[in-house]
């Protein structure tokens, strides 16, 4: 709807311009770098994350990196190439320029020995013209044809070998002499290392006297006496009413096979006893 005329709008009225409020300002700094960070630290040898429980400063040997252009950019244009600054042949090669010095001494060289032609004439380059006219009549293939053909045939000196006139003729080599020392010696020392070790089972053996196969003799006769007679105390019984009996009858049939395999063994004679046990 379009405002009606009023004389009331003829009297423009007074603008009031809004009070302005105070910006904002962050207590927080502006470059500071999110928690848990580990941006702008590849300057520090120490593996690090920054800003944790409110830390505004980087960790040691750590330092700020203000780079040119980071905020905005480059302005428009500065990264437009020169079309005359192109890559050219040869580029990576580099070019020394000349030495000097040695363009002095070769003056000096030349004015000691009062001749300045003695370097060698340089290589002609593309624009000089050959000798026009030169020619030859030598037959290049022929002169080398004769040139072969009258060459003295190369013959090493041959020398008939007498083996015989040798002066090692008929002795063993010296190889061999130093394989049969070493074969001798392993030999030595194998005998040796078996004869300890016979030495050692010796000792752990003993032959037993006939007095000490006396004795063990009596010995074991009063013990298979004994047993006999224990035995015989039980023997008679024929039910056996507790495990106990049971058990000692076992035990006094095998100590009496013992007894009497070893009162069989001292019969033989020549009795070694085993230290080891």
């Amino acid at each position: 709807m379009y405002q009606e005329e009023s004389i009331y709008n003829l009297v423009e009225k007074e603008k009031i311009k809004p009070q302005k409020e105070n910006t904002y300002t962050s207590r927080y700094p502006h470059d500071l770098h999110p928690t848990a960070s580990t941006f702008g630290l590849k300057t520090t040898s120490f593996p690090n994350i920054c800003n944790l429980n409110g830390d505004y400063t980087l960790p040691r040997a750590a330092h700020r990196l203000i780079g040119e252009f980071t905020t905005f950019g480059k302005p428009n244009g500065t990264n437009k190439k020169d079309p005359n600054n192109f890559t050219k042949k040869g580029h990576q090669y580099i070019k020394h320029p000349q030495r000097k010095l040695f363009y002095f001494k070769l003056k000096l060289a030349e004015k000691l020995r009062g001749n300045s032609d003695f370097r060698k004439p340089n290589i002609p380059s593309i624009s000089d013209k050959p000798i026009m006219g030169l020619k030859t009549e030598k037959n290049f293939v022929t002169s080398n044809a004769v040139d072969v053909i009258l060459m003295a045939t190369k013959k090493k000196p041959q020398t008939t070998i007498l083996y015989k006139e040798k002066k090692n003729y008929g002795k063993v080599p010296e190889y061999l002499s130093k394989i049969r020392e070493d074969i001798e010696k392993e030999y030595t020392s194998i005998r040796e290392m078996q004869k300890r070790n016979e030495e050692d089972e010796a000792k752990k053996k003993k032959v037993l006297t006939n007095d000490e196969i006396e004795t063990l003799r009596e010995g074991l006769k009063k013990k298979l006496a004994q047993l006999k007679k224990e035995y015989g105390n039980i023997t008679h019984k024929t039910v056996f009413d507790t495990l106990i009996t049971q058990k000692k009858k076992t035990q006094l049939e095998k100590e009496l096979l013992i007894v009497e395999n070893d009162l069989e063994r001292l019969s033989r004679g020549n009795i070694i006893i085993d230290m080891t046990r």
